[in-house]
């Protein structure tokens, strides 16, 4: 959670961040999410919206910027395991 904590403008960060997920999730991510995975990528633009949307009070940012953080490692989890199947089924087949 570094670079959220340590974001000059957390709302300009997230914002541009939640600019490049829906870029990379329009291009390339599209292509390769599971149903799994798409769930979570839509769970994390949510979470960073709510981030971006919220009022000033500091509670409330911190539950924000830890459900970002959680929705990102969710979606990258996600991912491995895609990512993981997909080698799998490289693999030979003993018979």
């Amino acid at each position: 959670m570094t670079r959220l904590n340590e974001a000059a403008d957390l709302r300009s960060h997230v914002r541009e961040s939640l600019a490049q997920v829906e870029q990379w999730g329009a291009l390339e991510g599209a292509l390769i999410l599971s149903d799994v995975a798409y769930g979570r990528f839509l769970e994390l633009r949510l979470a960073a919206r709510r981030l971006i949307e919220a009022a000033d009070d500091e509670g409330r940012l911190q539950e924000f910027k830890e459900d970002v953080w959680s929705c990102k490692n969710r979606l990258r989890s996600a991912i491995r395991a895609d990512l993981g199947l997909m080698f799998d089924e490289d693999q030979p087949v003993d018979t």
